[in-house]
């Protein structure tokens, strides 16, 4: 056997992949991602509810978004704090590459905490 993936399958956001006689998705367009867990100065965590059409409902989750347009994940970070929250990180403390499922997603995201919150330039957009 090859360690060469075949194509199997693919959608307008996915492509179905396999490997070995193992199937695993990839993302399309997307190299990076970034995941932040925002933290007030009175030590409350912020999440956003998010619409997630997999489970056909909102969750709960840390604010974030693929790193796209020549912007670091760094500024992509205060780029989706700005959109999702309406403030920006003064401080921002890596965690390290999360992957999620990685026997069968292949997608890296970037884990971060933010402190010293400001408001933000950004417009909110509440559709984020």
């Amino acid at each position: 056997m090859t360690n060469k993936s075949t194509k199997k399958a693919e959608s307008k956001t996915f492509v179905i992949w396999e490997r070995k006689g193992w199937q695993y998705v990839s993302v399309k367009n997307i190299t990076k991602s970034v995941m932040v867990a925002p933290i007030t100065d009175d030590k409350k965590l912020i999440l956003i509810q998010k619409y997630c059409p997999a489970l056909d409902c909102r969750e709960w989750v840390f604010p974030g978004g693929k790193v796209e347009g020549g912007l670091s994940p760094k500024q992509t970070i205060n780029k989706e704090l700005g959109e999702e929250i309406g403030l920006e990180a003064k401080e921002i403390i890596p965690l390290g590459p999360l992957r999620i499922l990685p026997a069968y997603l292949k997608v890296t995201t970037d884990a971060f905490i933010a402190k010293n919150l400001t408001r933000s330039k950004l417009k909110f957009d509440k559709e984020e």
